[in-house]
């Protein structure tokens, strides 16, 4: 209110003050024109004396001079009467002005003296909170703690009297000027306080220590029936330490060098029971890392013969045995949290049982000579944990169910779980796991992937492996699945998600990277300007193992636990792998199909298609022949291409799969054959001037158009045999080839055999073709191609295209302008 008063205040002088300097600039302004007076009653002067003046004007002028004058003294007089009141208006403004600040840093130091006095107050609450805490330390001393009590007792007395200063300072606080003393004694007793805090605890620890001791702890364990009053006594006392952490804990007063009980349990009075037991348990299986124990030589002459680390059972078997013999005792314990005594000293064997694991994997790695056997004992290193926390799930203790929260914290801080919060060890467990699936999947893929060359000469093991029926390709496909698999079964023991996602992260997804890139392998080595059969098997083998272990993945991706991990991370863990491996399956089919279609293409065009094409195919002279033999520039495309289908089926074994690559190489091949060679026949001269070469020689007659049709259909036939390897109806996908023999070996019979009188279908099939010939109407074309479906089943090439196979063939009616 003062400060605000004040403000007020000086507004009106603000106000004040600007009016006054209006006045005074006004004033200024009929002073400057009073001046001009003197100048206007020269002027005045110089008329009179240039007219001649009178003695009346001499007597006007100076009447006006004495006026001017006068009124020239009484503005100075004003002048000066403004300046001096304008001075002291501002001084007064000065004055107020510095009383505002003076007020402003009043008030800044009122409100940081607030704030002060509030963090001081706080801290008084909470040495008075020890203080109510502490004090009954000093009223049970025990024997051997009289000295340790004394200091506790010590400490006391000093944190009351800081308190009371604090009290004397606060009650003058607003009009002291020492702050920095004040705050430094608020420091000095929150150092008491933990240094309280660490004395008593010490002192509890003491005393728990010699109740042990004179007991036979650990040697001996309290039974419930018969020793009652020790247990009683160690009830009070972890009473006592629970209270006392519980305040600690509220005040955060735990300094961090007393944390070193965090390596044993989160509960002081159970680090206090585990300290005599675990040190038993270090003495017997776990020695320091001692770099002099660099060497294996070195390690097993200084190595007890209980702590071998290819030995971790015995390790798991006594804290077990420790666990158990404990528990009765235990679950007479009292202590504050959620769950008992009897787990909080679980977790205490779980956590120095970890660091014995960890230092065995480590010892392992440093003196292994080579990675398989460091890898095996890893292995069982980390099993182990696994089947030790299991153990004490199984019924050793009882571990409370948690109500879920935001806190990422399990229920129990198992071995596996100490374990996978060490990075380092995380790493090295999760990098052996890795190797040990790579190895095992990599002699399943070379299994499935090996061909007749890459095998010995026995021809039992030979055969066996090239002739994998689907259904084996299949188990070993799953095998390598499951593999995949393997280290997501010891994640699952794990109780953090986190955890287990990195796990994952470092194990399946690196092995599925390894897999794919396993399986490119052939993929990228195939040569396709130049394809082999064994290329063919091998890259399809390939292919067809990445498409089987993507439906494997599949499969796996239902099982809830990879479902978790889906909607943790909003995407499927196997998703992107998935999509990899089918698309290197589709891509290289369809190269595959492409590569081979096209190493057919090249090898007949240039050597039997231009034969073909300019009628110089070699044909029997006889006009009815009982066998043919192929034709010469055929037999080794024809040859390739069925060492290279049965490359596809070998490759392949599942029929539905291989028949996505053959179908469509069949189709492709289908319209080459038909298109660029059956069509093309004779297509290097005119066929108009068949009728005078017939005359001349018997290069273009009938007759020998005729013999090549029918040699061409006999070729073409053979080549829809070729299919036979991979289906038992090659025509069926083969059909424009198929029908196009039935046409040319009918036309070639109705030349050839001009006096044998023809059956009745193929003389309407000639007749439709006829009108064919000389008519365009689509009444004609439909007519015609419905006699040559009902007549002799060809229904996929078009009249026109049958009207083209007769006349090469060497039917006069049939011969037309290509």
């Amino acid at each position: 209110m003062v400060l605000s008063a004040a403000q007020h205040d000086l507004g009106s002088q603000i106000l004040e003050a600007g009016g006054v300097r209006q006045y005074l600039a006004k004033t200024i302004t009929d002073t400057n024109a009073l001046r001009q007076a003197p100048a206007i009653a020269a002027l005045c002067e110089a008329q009179r004396k240039s007219a001649g003046r009178s003695a009346e004007t001499l007597k006007a002028d100076a009447a006006l001079r004495s006026a001017a004058e006068s009124a020239l003294s009484d503005a100075r007089l004003t002048l000066e009467d403004i300046r001096h009141k304008a001075t002291t208006i501002l001084f007064d403004h000065q004055q107020r002005k510095q009383k505002l600040h003076h007020l402003q840093q009043t008030f800044q130091n009122l409100s940081n003296a607030r704030k002060e006095y509030a963090a001081v107050a706080k801290c008084r609450q909470i040495a008075d909170a020890y203080i109510r805490a502490l004090r009954p330390l000093a009223l049970h001393q025990r024997d051997g703690t009289i000295t340790d009590m004394h200091t506790v007792a010590t400490n006391i007395d000093i944190l009351i009297e800081k308190v009371d200063a604090v009290r004397r300072k606060g009650s003058k606080y607003l009009f002291a000027d020492d702050f920095h003393t004040n705050q430094r004694i608020v420091t000095s007793i929150e150092n008491r306080a933990v240094d309280a805090v660490v004395k008593a605890r010490a002192a509890f620890v003491n005393v728990l220590d010699n109740e042990f001791r004179h007991f036979g702890w650990p040697m001996k364990v309290p039974v419930p029936e018969t020793d009652s009053n020790i247990i009683s006594s160690i009830n009070f006392y972890v009473k006592q330490l629970s209270q006392l952490q519980r305040v600690a804990n509220q005040g955060d007063y735990i300094p961090e060098r007393t944390k070193w009980h965090r390596a044993l349990s989160d509960s002081w009075a159970i680090a206090a029971i585990l300290r005599a037991p675990l040190a038993r348990f270090r003495y017997h299986f776990l020695e320091s890392l001692d770099p002099q124990s660099a060497s294996s030589k070195s390690h097993q002459q200084h190595q007890r013969a209980t702590s071998r680390f290819d030995r971790p059972e015995w390790a798991a078997d006594f804290a077990l045995d420790r666990i158990r013999e404990a528990t009765p005792f235990l679950n007479q314990v009292d202590i504050e949290g959620p769950q008992g005594a009897d787990v909080k000293f679980a977790e205490g064997f779980c956590r120095v049982f970890a660091e014995k694991i960890a230092y065995d994997c480590e010892l392992a790695l440093r003196t292994s000579t080579n990675d398989a056997d460091a890898d095996a004992l890893i292995a069982h290193a980390s099993e182990t944990a696994k089947q030790f926390d299991a153990k004490l799930r199984s019924g050793i203790i009882r571990i409370e169910d948690q109500p879920s929260t935001e806190s990422s914290a399990p229920a129990f801080l198992s071995s596996l779980h100490v374990l996978s919060m060490n990075e380092s060890f995380l790493t090295t467990w999760a990098s052996s796991e890795l190797r040990i699936a790579d190895t095992q999947v990599t002699i399943l893929l070379d299994k499935a992937l090996a061909t007749l060359s890459e095998q010995p000469q026995d021809l039992t093991i030979s055969q066996e492996t090239t002739s994998l029926t689907k259904q084996e390709l299949e188990y070993i496909c799953q095998e390598v699945v499951d593999h995949i698999g393997s280290a997501s079964q010891k994640a699952r023991a794990l109780e953090s998600e986190e955890r287990i996602s990195t796990f994952l992260k470092l194990t399946e997804l690196p092995l599925l990277q390894a897999i794919r890139s396993r399986l490119k392998e052939p993929i990228e080595d195939t040569d396709y300007e130049n394809l082999s059969s064994e290329q063919v098997q091998h890259s399809t083998r390939a292919s067809f193992c990445a498409q089987l272990i993507s439906e494997g993945l599949e499969d796996r991706a239902l099982d809830p636990f990879y479902i978790t991990q889906e909607q943790r991370t909003g995407i499927g863990f196997y998703d992107d792998e998935i999509v990899r491996l089918r698309a290197l399956h589709t891509s290289n089919s369809t190269i595959m199909i492409d590569a081979i279609a096209n190493s057919f293409k090249e090898a007949v065009r240039a050597g039997y298609g231009d034969r073909a094409r300019f009628g110089e195919i070699p044909t029997p002279d006889a006009a009815i022949v009982l066998t043919h033999d192929l034709s010469e520039a055929l037999v080794n495309p024809l040859i390739s291409l069925e060492s290279m289908l049965s490359a596809v089926k070998n490759g392949i074994p599942c029929r539905k799969s291989a028949s996505g690559i053959w179908r469509e190489v069949a189709a492709k091949l289908d319209d080459f054959f038909f298109d660029d060679i059956v069509l093309q026949c004779f297509a290097g001269g005119s066929r108009n001037a068949m009728a005078v070469a017939a005359e001349v020689n018997g290069f273009l007659s009938p007759t020998h158009m005729a013999r090549m049709a029918r040699q061409v259909a006999y070729d073409t036939s053979m080549f829809v045999s070729t299919f036979s390897s991979v289906t038992s109806n090659p025509s069926k996908f083969l059909k424009s080839c198929s029908e196009s023999g039935t046409v040319l070996q009918l036309a070639a019979n109705r030349v050839l055999r001009p006096n044998v009188p023809p059956l009745q279908v193929h003389e309407e099939v000639l007749d439709a073709l006829r009108r064919v010939k000389d008519s365009n109407e689509d009444e004609v074309m439909e007519d015609a191609q419905v006699v040559l479906e009902s007549r002799i089943s060809v229904s996929h090439i078009t009249p026109r295209e049958a009207l083209e196979l007769c006349a090469i063939a060497g039917l006069r009616f049939a011969i037309r302008l290509m």
